[in-house]
């Protein structure tokens, strides 16, 4: 009877012992499905500014709004190099103010409602025609913030712009603005890229600024915003080609 018992013991803990494993398999493909989910929520956070979460709200909006599927991504190397030359560096001189103009200078959209809801759903009356909504791609809106520190930093040569006609308070207000923005903007990507360090032995190492980034195509964005230009009277769910 005891040899039986001990038989017997022994198989319970032997199903015992597959029925546990088993569990942790399961909750392991579980933890698995679960953190890829995840990953691609993140994902695609990432990638959008302001998106319903939906799926079907989603399509709905792309089809209303096609620059967020026209605005790819794709590998771009920054050159960000301390004395790097560049047409957007320097001081003042007309080059310099033609190639800003032609970043910030960009024209409004018009939007229907589906499109306003999904990025600024609010009761607040919203200027239009047409049952379409006037709107500004937020990447020149934020453009313009930087132009303006940058005219600020500057401003003895741009005394002639109409945001530093205003009061000195009501130009510190707008440049606050402006930097708190962008810090926001900054934030909000979340640039999670690496900067590494020459090492030039006994000196101080120097950070190498110029590194390869995931970005929009911003001429296709601007080239997609100038064939819907508001004045135009061609709203954005059209298809110009």
């Amino acid at each position: 009877m005891e040899v039986f018992y001990n038989h017997e013991t022994t198989s319970f803990r032997a199903c015992w012992a597959r029925i546990l494993t088993s569990l942790n398999i399961v909750v392991f493909f579980f933890t698995v499905i679960l953190n890829i989910w995840s990953f691609q929520r993140l994902n695609s956070c990432n990638k959008t500014t302001l998106l319903p979460t939906d799926s079907r709200q989603q399509r709905v909006l792309k089809s209303h709004y096609p620059l967020i599927d026209l605005a790819q991504y794709s590998p771009k190397r920054f050159d960000a190099d301390l004395g790097a030359p560049s047409v957007y560096k320097g001081p003042p001189r007309p080059q310099l103010d033609d190639a800003w103009k032609r970043l910030v200078d960009q024209p409004m959209l018009l939007v229907n409602n589906e499109t306003l809801q999904s990025f600024d759903p609010t009761s607040k009356p919203s200027k239009g025609v047409n049952g379409h909504y006037y709107a500004t791609v937020e990447v020149y809106h934020q453009l313009h913030c930087l132009d303006i520190t940058r005219k600020f930093i500057w401003r003895q040569n741009y005394q002639h712009v109409d945001t530093f006609q205003d009061p000195p308070d009501m130009v510190w207000e707008h440049v606050d603005h402006c930097i708190d923005l962008l810090r926001q903007v900054l934030m909000c990507n979340g640039d999670i890229g690496l900067v590494f360090y020459t090492d030039v032995g006994k000196l101080k190492p120097v950070p190498r600024f110029s590194t390869t980034h995931m970005c929009r195509d911003f001429a296709a964005i601007t080239e997609w915003v100038n064939k819907h230009d508001s004045e135009l009277g061609i709203y954005a769910e059209n298809d110009v080609n």
